[in-house]
């Protein structure tokens, strides 16, 4: 995030942050939840879940966040995230 915070100021940032919550809140399922858990990190807590079930709910955030482009002037700004 510093990159984008520096190259398209913060207004940029958090809104990328915003949009990028939405997309992992549209990937879970009723049963899970997301937090934010620091500037431009979050939780995701899968209940009762094994490991194959959450590796498909971290491939499905990837996918939806990596897809998001929000401009930025005469700029389109892409994201990508990591899961772990």
């Amino acid at each position: 995030m510093r990159p984008i915070n520096d190259n398209h100021g913060h207004v940029v940032g958090d809104h990328i942050l915003a949009r990028a919550a939405e997309q992992i809140e549209r990937s879970l399922r009723t049963s899970d939840n997301v937090y934010r858990f620091g500037g431009e990190e979050f939780a995701v807590l899968l209940p009762h879940t094994g490991e194959q079930a959450a590796r498909d709910v971290a491939e499905r955030i990837r996918l939806a966040v990596g897809t998001m482009h929000v401009d930025a002037g005469d700029e389109r700004v892409c994201v990508s995230t990591s899961c772990g």
